[in-house]
């Protein structure tokens, strides 16, 4: 620096030339704020460069009074992330230090508090066993009066605090109004303490919390949350609580270990999906409300063997908690083995088939055997969970038993697991991790392979400390079969790292092979329809001769059916699975048993009608058809063949070739659709039918609904069958092109998605949906006659590309809205036109900016700008839009129809200066009439040419569709001085358009050293990326022998410090990957033996510093790359 900053002799001091923001992004990622200090003594530049920071660390701090200090300095009004580690447990320096970050934290806060290392030490070796009793009762009278007060952090985003068992007080008033995130743990709350912790992380004290975990405290015997914007609870080791409530509809995780003796609960989460219940459970005391959404439960500890008088009630309290849920698709059960053996006793007896849940398909076992068997108690949870479809099995080491285990041990006990057999008819695949290689394990997982008739793949991991030995291996591997994958994985502790090796087993089977799910390499020009089942000369040829090889047998047909089925479904459609009945009488009806059928080209719905009636299977898991013109009667009877059975998709389209086809059906040309009680999807195109929905039944399963170009017959409210009381399940909604809706009004617990396009005549709208997290409304409002009222408060993404007042429109409060994109703004009018789009007048009456401030601050703004067909007599309307939400990132669609988007684009950036990404789609698909000049009125105002405005936070910029006119390189020359800490900008343009090397050079001479400019282009129809010009050299001192190496190694490079370059040494036996956007320096001399990195993946955006050294070595040019 000395030296002019780092530069090769020169006096000017070019490092000192950086801007301010700059050079504060490289003070940030030093590795304390200590550090960023003393830079103050390079230069004065630097001086009081670190007391600028936003973001501050303090790693091992030993005096909390430098950290007031420091944060006295600190001269930024706002403190982006502030983390703390320190063994200081003074009370008045933490509290100096919350108190002088309270006020200017808008970020993240992260304090951990740790006990000194002598002490850590001391305690282990037990050297303050006596001195504990008197340090304790020293604190207790020094807390009495003196308790560590927590201030009230209004900006803060996130704050995780461990205190080192210090004792806390809330303050009495305060709101966190931003904070979304608490972690506290190690923390007792004072006896004296004014305000209940609970009050302060509900919705009272904490508007925005949606994370709330506390680990490790003391202090409280009542804990009650109820909040409207949780989604995630985490309560481990709560000593002393007595009782816990929770209200929080949003509510998704739960995990409770808080170690209650006399638990009293009561839960209310009707949208949670994750329960872990690790607490003890009685039904008269511990309450749980609905809930629908329930995905995957974690049981209360179940103890396996224990003493004769052990309390059986506790397990059937655990049979209780289950039986709160009928259905759940997880389930994860902690199964625990006592200490000592001595007067044991098999306890699983008292846990019953009734006791747990139905429909479970994935069944976790988390087993704690210290070392004992552990197949009587599998085999006991296995017998029950019949239906699974997954197994996964983890063993715990962490504790150890008083005497190790023998075969005459009493936790071989019962042993029945050995001789009998179960039907685990619908298990594909089993998991076991940190196995031991016991030959106890060897022994289950034996029975477990022939419980399983459909197991697909099983994979079994080895415990870290174990090395698989060569008779463990060959154990393992002779259970293995043609018809599932075994995966074998050893993770062996080597002195630098971990080493993986897994097994994909395979026996040779009959002559001609069937490949197992394991086989992961196949060139593309050998895969046929039937290349996941069969070769595809194999199956040609065995079809030939009647399935056989040649010498008679028909050895394809002694396939089981499963298998015979997955070639069925791999043909083109049921008709050509049909002709297969043709082969031999082994294949007759073997079609008619399918699970999926489908008709992708029907002229005649008769024959689908006729399949269905053929059809045995009972159950149909996926219904496709596709016709041209049908009958409305064809197409019911259809559906009503189908309900009966569907217990998974079906899809119907129905295409119309005339546009008055569905007006020569007359008035009777509607479809009865029935009620489908178990299907999950349904997509109906009716072509513009009419369609009546059932006036009865519930859609019990159906969770995808979408129905197109139809008209509604008014016998039955449409509402009222899509809202919960006829979907239960329901989360995906679309309506599309909809005629005769007049009234729709949907209220459903379950809805995520709701999607309406073009539902003409529609005149009242209500949806009330509390889970709903996107909404796409399109062409469905009509500002003189519709009304709506939508009621969504986990609304995270919504679109409105449509009218709005509002008058007539309502929203109810989104906290959550992250993303909206808004109604079609014109920028220009025409000035005598009232009644136009394009006018002042009509925005003013019915402005869509007004929807916009229904928010206040929104992470994702996208707006559609068009530009009028005729630029005579044209005003511009932008002045109309003179504020937006505060947003961080801009997406612009401009329809500019071949006219300049400079001044468009320079006003919305002038009021959106905090925006951290910038997105422009320059969309040309539509034409004006008279072609743009350079006296268009679109180049007014022009003071987007000559006013300077600061977007201090821009980082990324995206152009895309450019054309290469001379208005969007000025535009982007502009851009690129507005944004000062810009770090990428990527222009992409328009793939009819050639470019020439003139344009690209331009445009990359505009971008500095500390900006990546990435271009995209089309060069001879491929799509061709050009960056600095020096990268050509960095490719023809690739070697020779880039693309041809066998063998692929992967080998990550460090990232150097901000604005050095990187000395790449030579790695014979590496691939290089990326360098990211860094300077670089090739090696001078040596031979990158064995670089074979696919040449579309290598990275080129790389800036050098100088000129590219001389590298005499084997150099390759690969046509066509840039």
């Amino acid at each position: 620096m000395a030296g002019g900053g780092g530069g090769a002799g020169e006096k000017e001091d070019l490092f000192n030339a950086l801007p301010d923001d700059a050079l504060r992004l490289i003070l940030i990622r030093l590795p304390s704020t200590a550090a960023a200090a003393r830079t103050r003594l390079v230069s004065r530049r630097w001086r009081d460069l670190w007391n600028t920071l936003p973001e501050l660390r303090f790693p091992g701090v030993t005096d909390l009074a430098r950290v007031s200090a420091a944060l006295r300095l600190n001269a930024v009004p706002v403190l982006h992330h502030l983390r703390i580690d320190t063994s200081d447990r003074a009370r008045h320096e933490i509290a100096a230090v919350l108190e002088l970050a309270a006020p200017r934290l808008t970020g993240k806060l992260c304090f951990d508090i740790t006990m000194p290392e002598n002490q850590i030490q001391g305690a282990e070796e037990g050297d303050l066993e006596e001195e504990d009793d008197d340090d304790d009762d020293e604190e207790e009278e020094e807390e009495e009066g003196n308790a560590l007060e927590i201030p009230c952090f209004e900006k803060a985003t996130e704050i995780t605090m461990s205190l080192s068992d210090l004792a806390i007080r809330l303050r009495p008033a305060g709101v966190f109004a931003n904070l979304t995130a608490l972690r506290l743990s190690n923390f007792r709350l004072h006896n004296q303490n004014q305000r209940d912790l609970g009050d302060a992380v509900s919705s009272e004290g904490c508007p925005a919390l949606q994370e709330v975990v506390l680990c490790k405290t003391e202090g409280f015997s009542k804990l009650a949350i109820r909040s409207e914007s949780l989604l995630r609870v985490e309560l481990t080791l709560l000593e002393g609580l007595q009782q816990l409530t929770i209200r929080a509809p949003l509510l998704r995780k739960l995990f409770s270990a808080c170690r209650m003796m006399t638990p009293t609960a009561d839960i209310s989460a009707p949208s949670l999906e994750t329960l872990a219940w690790i607490d003890s459970y009685d039904q008269s005391s511990v309450h749980f409300g609905d809930m629908p959404h329930l995905q995957s439960i974690t049981s209360p500890v179940i103890l396996v063997y224990g003493q004769p008088n052990f309390p059986i009630i506790q397990h059937r309290g655990i049979g209780a908690f289950l039986k709160n849920f009928k259905a759940v698709p997880c389930l994860d059960l902690f199964a625990y083995y006592p200490h000592s053996m001595v007067n044991c006793e098999y306890l699983l007896d008292a846990i019953t088939t009734s006791m747990l849940p139905d429909n479970i398909d994935q069944l976790c076992l988390r087993l704690e055997t210290r070392g004992h068997n552990f197949g009587p108690c599998a085999f006991h949870f296995l017998r029950m969970s019949s239906s699974i479809t997954e197994l996964m099995m983890f063993f715990g080491d962490t504790l150890k038993a008083e005497v190790p285990c023998s075969s005459g041990c009493i936790f071989y006990k019962p042993q029945d697991w050995e001789t009998l057999d179960i039907s685990l008819s619908f298990l594909e695949k089993v998991t076991i991790r940190r196995m031991t290689g016991a030959e106890c394990e060897i022994c289950f997982v034996k029975r477990l392979l022939r419980w399983t008739p459909v197991l697909k793949k099983i994979i079994l991991e080895f415990h870290p400390s174990v090395t698989i030995s060569e008779e463990v291996y060959e154990k393992l591997h002779s259970l293995s079969s043609p018809r599932f994958c075994m995966e074998i994985t050893s993770i062996s502790m080597a002195p630098r790292g971990h080493v993986i090796c897994s097994f994909c087993s395979r026996h040779p089977g009959p002559k001609f092979k069937i490949p197992t799910v394991g086989i992961k390499k196949r060139k593309k020009e050998e895969e046929t329809p039937f290349s996941k089942t069969l070769p595809g000369d194999e199956l040609e040829a065995s079809m030939a001769d009647g399935g056989g090889d040649g010498d008679g047998d028909d050895h394809l047909s002694t396939l089981p059916d499963e298998l015979l089925h997955l070639i069925l479904l791999r043909l083109r459609s049921t008709a050509a699975a049909a002709l297969t009945s043709l082969l031999s009488r082994r294949w007759r009806h073997l079609w008619t048993t399918l699970p999926w059928l489908g008709f992708p080209t029907v002229t005649d719905l008769a024959r689908v009608s006729a399949a269905l009636r053929l059809h045995a299977a009972p159950v149909l898991q996926h219904l496709d058809v596709r016709c041209h013109n049908p009958a409305t009667h064809e197409i019911a009877a259809v559906l009503n063949m189908a309900a009966r059975r569907l217990e998974g998709v079906l899809v119907v389209i129905a295409m119309r070739g005339n546009r008055n086809s569905a007006a020569a059906d007359g008035i009777g040309g509607v479809v009865q659709i029935p009620c489908f009680q178990k299907a999950t999807h349904i997509t109906i195109h009716l072509g513009g039918l009419g369609i009546r929905l059932p006036p009865s039944g519930v859609f019990e399963k159906l969770i995808w609904l979408r129905l197109d170009h139809f008209r509604f017959d008014s016998q039955c409210d449409p509402g009222d069958v899509l809202s919960s009381g006829r979907c239960p399940s329901l989360r995906y909604l679309s309506l599309r092109r909809a005629q005769g809706l007049s009234n729709l009004a949907i209220r459903s617990e379950s809805l995520l998605h709701v999607d309406l396009y073009d539902l003409g005549g529609l005149q009242q709208l209500t949806i009330f949906a509390p889970m709903l997290r996107e909404l796409a409304v399109s062409r469905c409002i009509s500002l003189m006659v519709t009304t709506a009222n939508i009621t969504a408060p986990a609304l995270e993404t919504l679109m409105w590309v449509d009218m709005y007042n509002q008058s007539s429109v309502h929203f109810n409060v989104m906290p959550h809205l992250q993303r909206i994109t808004t109604f079609v703004f014109s920028i220009y009018g025409e000035t005598n036109d009232y009644y136009s789009f394009h006018t002042a007048a009509f925005l003013k009456q019915f402005d869509p900016v007004a929807l916009l401030q229904n928010f206040k601050a929104v992470h994702n703004l996208e707006l559609s700008l068009f530009y009028p067909e005729r630029m005579v007599s044209c005003e511009s309307l932008m002045e109309a839009i003179s504020v937006l939400p505060d947003i961080d990132i801009l997406s612009l669609l401009l329809f500019t129809r071949g006219h300049t988007f400079g001044p468009c684009v320079f006003h919305f950036l002038r009021m959106c200066t905090s925006i951290r990404e910038l997105k422009l789609l320059y969309n040309d698909i539509l034409k004006a009439e008279v072609p743009c000049s350079s006296d268009c009125f679109c180049y007014k105002p022009q003071d987007w040419e000559t006013v300077d405005i600061c977007l201090h936070f821009l980082q990324k910029i995206a152009i895309r569709m450019l054309k290469g006119a001379e208005f969007e390189i000025c535009f982007v020359k502009r851009l690129l001085k507005w944004a000062p800490v810009l770090k990428t900008i990527t222009l992409g343009f328009d793939p009819s358009v050639t470019v020439s090397e003139e344009v690209c050079e331009e445009l990359l001479s505009l971008a500095s050293p500390g900006i990546c400019m990435e271009i995209y282009l089309r060069r001879d129809g491929a799509k061709a990326l050009r960056s600095p010009s020096a990268n050509d050299d960095i490719l023809s001192a690739l070697p020779e022998n880039i693309l041809r190496h066998p063998r692929l190694r992967h080998h990550g490079v460090g990232e150097p410090k901000f604005g050095g370059a990187i000395r790449v040494p030579c790695f014979r036996k590496a691939s290089l990957r990326s360098f990211g956007y860094l300077g670089i320096r090739l090696p001078p001399f040596g031979v990158f033996e064995k670089l074979i990195r696919d040449w579309d993946s290598l990275r080129v955006g790389v800036r050098l510093p100088g000129p590219l050294e001389s590298a005499k070595r084997h150099r390759h040019h690969h046509q066509g790359s840039s």
